[in-house]
């Protein structure tokens, strides 16, 4: 049975670990938010174009360039001897440092290409991207060794470490990239000062990894780059793949319809990126003990983690995704306009999707290395997109796009689901903790029923902001009550969220 005060504090740290990476992507997606309208707001219309285009060449660079090897950290420290993790994340910030100089060259390439890339664009402001894109360069080289760091800390149970971590490179690339625009100084110092974050990342995670990981260590077994290797690169392709998926829709838009279209699809074909945050955290702090389990031959404690991560993201992410819809037209017209108001049905058809994201469902694939099929299931997924849109963008207009989207999540959801059933020895009917989630699925239903009815009679005099902050508030309380009243939400759910709260997992 075990000891409970032993399993209690297990399950303590795991919500710790899972509070630490929801709170540093949601801090990242915030930080990218941030710079974003900062920058559009004092710069002109020119410099945004030049540091625009640096900046999806940076974030182009950064995500092809990893590969999937920050990825295998979580499945080969379980794997490999203990005495042999620091020589495997020497391996792999090796080869992610050498991706890094690959990226910084093709950036430096870049630049002698930009004239005859972008020939709409005045001498001078290719002047200035064919100046600035080898310091882009030297942030690639830099900064894509260090991207292991913060996945090597919460294999090493460092949750709090990678939380600082997170915070602390942030909140410097931040200060570094928006400070000098704020002051006046332009958008070349902006440029220099990441350069200048760049290389206090390089040096501070090279510090920080020398005092988690000292030496010595055991040399690796040969072949393991191989495997690592096969490991991580369809991940890579994978996410390759599905950013690819992620716009597919969006261009059959803007080639179908009209660019007033487009706009609205613009506004209203998208998940919201601070919920679709938390199931991708939980799976990759959980993904360690999948793996452990896994190669253990603990089929069932490997099923009760499964469940349990699922019935912790539906808590948060199904409710969430209800009240999104029900209040739908008043988050688009008072983010957007009135204007956007043809926006507002793609949108609720988005947020369906989110329904099924209560899990991260290729973490448990990867727990068995089983990332070929993810791959082949992101690839199923994007042509089905694509044949769907085309017609019904054609028939409805974008609201026939935005259903064809969420017709080919369902059935990526179904391909998952009996993969992951494969590998569990188990049918559909076990694969998800259904009654959990039907249970969270109906309590969520009634309460954003009926605030949805509440704040189109009684509520539709108010102001809208007053209107839409009201409903919010009712729909938390019968979604908190009746989840208590029908055994959705437990005891345990509320310690853990309170916790969360009072981000205990940075102080503890």
């Amino acid at each position: 049975m075990g000891d409970p005060d032993n399993r209690d504090r297990d399950e303590s740290g795991l919500s710790d670990k899972a509070g630490v990476v929801v709170f540093s992507r949601i801090l990242s997606t915030i930080i990218e938010l941030a710079t974003m309208i900062v920058l559009v707001r004092i710069l002109t219309k020119d410099a945004i174009a030049v540091i625009g285009f640096m900046l999806l060449m940076h974030q182009m660079a950064r995500n092809f360039a990893t590969f999937g090897f920050p990825e295998s950290i979580f499945y080969y420290f379980e794997k490999v001897n203990p005495a042999s993790r620091r020589s495997f994340a020497v391996q792999t910030i090796a080869v992610l440092g050498a991706l890094g100089v690959l990226a910084g060259l093709l950036m430096i390439g870049l630049s002698f290409a930009a004239p005859w890339l972008l020939r709409t664009w005045s001498a001078e402001n290719m002047a200035l991207l064919q100046w600035l894109l080898p310091f882009f360069a030297l942030v690639a080289a830099l900064e894509i060794p260090t991207w292991p760091i913060n996945n090597i800390l919460l294999a090493l149970d460092r949750q709090k470490h990678a939380a600082w971590y997170q915070i602390v490179m942030s909140t410097t690339m931040f200060f570094a990239l928006v400070g000098p625009v704020i002051v006046g100084l332009g958008v070349e110092v902006a440029v220099y000062g990441l350069a200048g974050y760049a290389v206090f990342r390089f040096v501070v995670s090279a510090i920080w990894f020398q005092a988690v990981l000292p030496g010595p260590s055991e040399p690796l077994p040969k072949g393991t780059l191989r495997q690592q290797a096969r490991f991580s690169i369809p991940l890579g392709i994978n996410a390759f793949t599905a950013r690819l998926n992620r716009y597919i829709d969006k261009f059959v838009v803007s080639i179908l319809l009209s660019a007033a279209a487009f706009a609205d699809y613009q506004v209203g074909g998208q998940e919201i990126p601070l919920i679709t945050a938390i199931p991708y955290a939980v799976g990759s702090v959980f993904i360690s003990r999948y793996v452990s389990y896994q190669l253990a031959g603990k089929r069932q404690a490997l099923i009760d983690l499964w469940y349990r991560g699922v019935e912790g993201v539906a808590l948060i992410v199904v409710p969430v995704a209800v009240l999104t819809i029900a209040v739908a037209h008043d988050i688009i017209t008072l983010v957007f306009g009135q204007r956007y108001a043809p926006a507002v049905i793609p949108f609720q058809i988005y947020t369906v999707i989110l329904l099924h994201r209560v899990a991260q469902y290729g973490a448990m694939l990867q727990a068995f290395a089983d990332t070929a099929t993810i791959l082949k299931f992101t690839v199923v997924i994007l042509v089905c997109n694509l044949a769907l849109s085309i017609p019904l963008t054609l028939v409805l207009g974008i609201s026939g796009t935005a259903l064809a989207t969420l017709i080919s999540a369902g059935v990526g959801w179904i391909l998952y689901l009996r993969r992951i059933g494969h590998h569990l020895e188990t049918g559909l009917a076990k694969v998800l903790p259904w009654r959990i989630y039907l249970r969270v699925l109906v309590v969520a239903g009634v309460a954003g029923v009926a605030a949805w009815a509440l704040r189109f009679t009684a509520l539709e005099s108010l102001p809208q902001v007053a209107a839409l902050a009201v409903t919010v508030v009712v729909f938390g309380a019968l979604y908190a009550g009746l989840g208590t009243a029908f055994g959705a939400i437990r005891r345990d759910h509320w310690s853990t969220a309170w916790g969360w709260v009072r981000l205990r997992f940075l102080w503890q």
